[in-house]
Order: C-alpha cells, then structure tokens, then sequence
C-alpha cells in the first residue's frame, strides 16, 4: 500500500490477479473455495511437502511453518485443523513439476511455477492478472484496447496478449517477448518508468 500511495495507484492488482483493491478497498476475489484450500494442503500433507507454505486470502497472508522465511509479515496456521478462508492463492515448495500437475488435477485447480524457482502457486482456475484487469477495464468504462501491460513471466502471457499493448520487460521470457508489441529495458535499467514517460 505505501508504494500504490507514493504512486498514486487507484488500483491494485495482487496475489496473480486473485484480489483487486480500489483505493485500499477490496473489489474483487477470486479464490478457490474452503474445500478446495483444504483439499491441497491434505495432498501436501500426504506428500510431505509441507517445509514452506503460504496462503493468501481477504484476510491477510497465512504462513506454515511458524518459523518459515518473512515469519514477521501475516499470520502463521496449523496443519492439524482445517484451514479457516478461501485460500486465493496457495505457494508452496516442491521438488519437480510432476508434483504440482498432479495435486491440480486431483483437486481441480490451476497451478504455474515461477521462473527459476521451485516455488508453485495453486489457485483458481479461472483466477489471471487479464481475469483482474478485465475487473478493472469494466468498472471504469474502458476496454482492453486501451491497456498498457508490463510482464516477465509465463503468468503475465496473457495479459500482454489480450490487452491493448504488451510490453516484455528485458530480463522477460522469449516467449513473452516474442509476443509482447515491444521489449522494454529491465527493472535495473528502469524499463516500466522509460515506457510511461513516453506515453505518458
């Protein structure tokens, strides 16, 4: 929130599209129902694949273990009792892929991995930062044409292809960038701020 003020954002698109905020408000979530959040972390459970778990929710961010990394930022929960909220987007540790695939497909979630890391988030399937921007365009009155998106990563894809003009950022996937209408510096080299300066 203090970087939304500094910057004078009306709105805030979190946790992969999950949650919009307006302002500070909540407008709009999209997660996954109680049964569903519980239903992973069983699967983790049963996999032992529980060394680092993080919930978000509109109640703030749940962490399992207490004593797992950012200990200090949200809340921390137990494995030995049903997790209480829709989770709108689950990250966990495992080993490969093929796990992840799996526990989507046994509890009828989406799930994507981020670059380089063997972190993996579960969410709705039907959760996307486009499903968020599509939240935003329709409350203001404008289209997808007139959008200008910014993405690195395979969970960006859409966005920089459906919305008016997608830009990859220099340290973005090949396959971003190939799709994407231009290629901007990286985040070092302040890539977002010289495309806005320009258009804006």
């Amino acid at each position: 929130m203090p970087y939304a003020k500094a910057l004078h954002a009306d709105f805030q698109i979190l946790t992969d599209g999950t949650l919009v905020y307006e302002n500070g408000s909540l407008i709009y979530s999209n997660a996954m129902d109680i049964s569903t959040t519980n239903a992973i972390l069983l699967e983790l459970k049963k996999r032992s694949y529980t060394s680092h778990i993080t919930i978000s929710t509109t109640k703030g961010i749940y962490r399992y273990p207490a004593n797992s990394r950012n200990r200090n930022s949200g809340f921390c929960f137990s494995l030995e009792e049903d997790f209480p909220y829709p989770g709108n987007k689950m990250v966990v540790e495992l080993p490969e892929d093929c796990v992840a695939e799996e526990i989507a497909k046994q509890c009828h979630c989406r799930q994507f991995r981020y670059r380089d890391e063997n972190r993996y988030a579960f969410c709705s399937k039907t959760a996307s930062k486009l499903d968020a921007i599509l939240q935003i365009t329709q409350k203001i009155g404008i289209t997808l044409n007139d959008v200008l998106a910014f993405g690195d990563d395979l969970n960006d894809l859409d966005m920089i292809i459906h919305c008016g003009y997608g830009v990859a950022m220099g340290n973005a996937l090949e396959e971003l960038k190939t799709a994407a209408n231009e290629v901007a510096e990286s985040n070092e080299n302040d890539g977002v701020a010289k495309i806005l300066s320009r258009y804006l």
